[in-house]
């Protein structure tokens, strides 16, 4: 009588876990939002672990698995995690179509000349796709985001849309913060080590001067990187913003040639302090601001 019992709570258990949604997310940034959506409704995981680049990720077999047997994976797009179109799945759900198109900013273009009067002329493939550091566009993409999941999920619909809500309401009280913290911190001019920040450097009025490698992984030429270094010169001391996911190679010989402070901030997070979207967020603000002061 004790083993059917046991069974029977056995069985119980096991229907409830697999009732609940798995949602797969290739990196740690949209692990974060999706958490704030999904709650304790479901589980969320991510395939990139801390410190790994999404523009050169390899799969492993128990990454495709696992990718597999969720009920949606959820990604960013073209120019940012390509690897996952070719994965084979249940669900997909690319975040940049969520984006309002007049959000993007061009892949190559600096944030203190987004002025473009065509938005919508441009392609995905054609924009930035690290939104995420902007929280206002996160806000922004939610509503079209938790339609999806309804759409996939609908048992649990007053859930996601609750957490939809109150999501909303905290990334207006963080874009608040940071704002305040840059008014007290004041601003200086940046350089990118990549185009990996500027939806930030926009959203909190922070000149951006240059990007060393405008694509991920391939450096400049000796020829570009005279040419920033001459143009950094013309301008006003500046800070050069790296990040851990990629070499900085480049960015240290410019640093070194006008005599610059190097910041590294962190756009993936996952590690102590930084495993929710208002920590990372913050992280990097607070760097930020510090370096500020201290310039």
């Amino acid at each position: 009588m004790k083993r059917i019992i046991l069974w029977v709570i056995c069985m119980i258990i096991s229907k409830l876990v697999y009732a609940q949604p798995q949602y797969i997310t290739t990196i740690q940034p949209f692990k974060m939002i999706m958490i704030e959506l999904i709650g304790e409704t479901g589980t969320v995981d991510c395939i990139l672990p801390p410190g790994a680049s999404p523009h050169t990720y390899e799969l492993r077999p128990s990454d495709v698995k696992k990718i597999a047997n969720a009920t949606a994976l959820v990604m960013g797009g073209r120019h940012l995690d390509d690897w996952a179109y070719s994965l084979q799945v249940r669900n997909r759900i690319e975040l940049m179509h969520y984006v309002p198109k007049e959000l993007f900013l061009p892949v190559l273009q600096r944030a203190d000349e987004h002025h473009s009067d065509s938005p919508h002329d441009h392609d995905h493939g054609d924009m930035d796709p690290h939104f995420w550091t902007d929280p206002l566009i996160v806000k922004r993409m939610i509503p079209g985001l938790l339609s999806r999941l309804i759409e996939i999920d609908p048992d649990h619909a007053n859930v996601y849309t609750m957490n939809a809500r109150r999501f909303e309401n905290e990334l207006d009280r963080l874009i608040d913060e940071l704002l305040h913290l840059f008014e007290l911190s004041g601003r200086k001019p940046v350089i990118l080590s990549h185009p990996f920040f500027q939806y930030f450097l926009n959203r909190f009025k922070i000149d951006l001067i240059d990007v060393i490698e405008k694509v991920p992984g391939k450096d400049p030429t000796p020829r570009e990187l005279s040419k920033m270094i001459r143009s950094a010169e013309k301008g006003q001391n500046s800070i050069i913003l790296t990040h851990p996911q990629l070499p900085d190679r480049s960015a240290r010989i410019i640093a070194e040639s006008l005599n610059a402070e190097l910041l590294e901030l962190d756009p993936l997070g996952g590690r102590p302090h930084r495993t929710s979207y208002f920590e990372l967020i913050e992280y990097n603000a607070r760097l930020l601001s510090e370096a500020f002061k201290s310039e």
